[in-house]
């Protein structure tokens, strides 16, 4: 009998996806996948270059600050569901 795998996709800390959808994202990824592709390709690149640093590195600061904003730029920003439509 085979051991039960592993997987690596399994994780406890989470965050509020910051897309407003409602979703808990692993700490891992910046938002869910859906809130993901909304987000600019530019603004997705600033965010992976981020990759490795510290929290609170400018660097970092700057691209969540500014994805961020996006999320509240979009249509029903002050629904609670952003992403879900």
């Amino acid at each position: 009998m085979s051991q039960p795998r592993s997987d690596s996709r399994k994780f406890h800390c989470t965050h509020q996806c910051p897309g407003r959808c409602g979703r808990s994202v692993a700490n891992h990824l910046y938002a869910c996948g859906r809130c993901w592709r909304k987000l600019p390709a530019q603004l997705q690149q600033a965010i992976r270059t981020t990759v490795g640093q510290p929290v609170l590195s400018p660097a970092r600061t700057r691209a969540f600050t500014a994805a961020a904003a996006f999320y509240t730029s979009l249509p029903g920003a002050g629904d609670q569901a952003v992403c879900r439509r």
